[in-house]
C-alpha cells in the first residue's frame, strides 16, 4: 500500500491543527475556576516495517500519516485562591463537587464557585444544585428570601 508524502503531510498538518485549538483552549481558559489545561495525544495512522541496521531485530517502522488520539485533561492539583465569597470552594487532591440539574441529571466539575439562591439552595454558576451526602445543600428561607435560623443557646 502506497502512501505519499503529500497524503503523510496533510495528515501532519491537519494534526497540528488540532493540538492549536487545544491551545487555543489553553489560552481562552486561562481565567475559567477550576479549569487546568488540557493537551494532545498524538498516534500512528499507520506504519509498515522497513529493513533497518540500527535496530536490534534488523526492523523498524516507517510512519505513513498521524492523527489526534485523544485530548486528556489536567486534573492535578492546581493553587488555592484567595476569596471574598464564604461559599468558594476548593478541593484539595483527588475528587469532584458533585451537582444536578432540574431533571436530576449528575455532573462534576473542581470549580468550587458557588452562591446559595433566593430559595436558599447552593448553587453553581450554571444554577446546578451543589450535593451533599444526603441530597441538594440548602438553607432555610423565608417568603422574602432571607435566612431563616433559629437561634440556639450555646452549650
Amino acid at each position: 500500500m502506497g502512501f505519499s508524502s503529500m497524503y503523510v503531510g496533510a495528515t501532519g498538518m491537519k494534526t497540528h491543527a488540532g493540538n492549536m485549538q487545544v491551545l487555543g483552549n489553553n489560552i481562552a481558559n486561562v481565567n475559567t475556576v477550576g479549569y487546568k489545561a488540557a493537551r494532545a495525544h498524538f498516534q500512528t495512522l499507520m506504519s509498515s516495517e522497513v529493513a533497518s541496521a540500527n535496530s536490534e531485530t534488523g526492523v523498524g517502522q516507517k510512519g505513513h500519516g498521524v492523527s489526534l488520539g485523544a485530548i486528556l485533561t489536567d486534573y492535578a492539583q492546581g493553587a488555592s485562591e484567595t476569596t471574598t465569597e464564604t461559599t468558594d470552594v476548593a478541593v484539595s487532591g483527588n475528587g469532584f463537587f458533585q451537582v444536578v440539574d432540574d431533571e436530576n441529571n449528575t455532573y462534576y466539575t473542581r470549580a468550587g464557585n458557588f452562591r446559595f439562591d433566593n430559595t436558599g439552595v447552593l448553587r453553581d454558576p450554571n444554577g446546578l444544585a451543589v450535593q451533599g451526602q444526603t441530597g441538594n445543600i440548602a438553607l432555610d428561607v423565608d417568603a422574602n428570601g432571607q435566612v431563616v435560623m433559629e437561634a440556639q443557646a450555646t452549650t
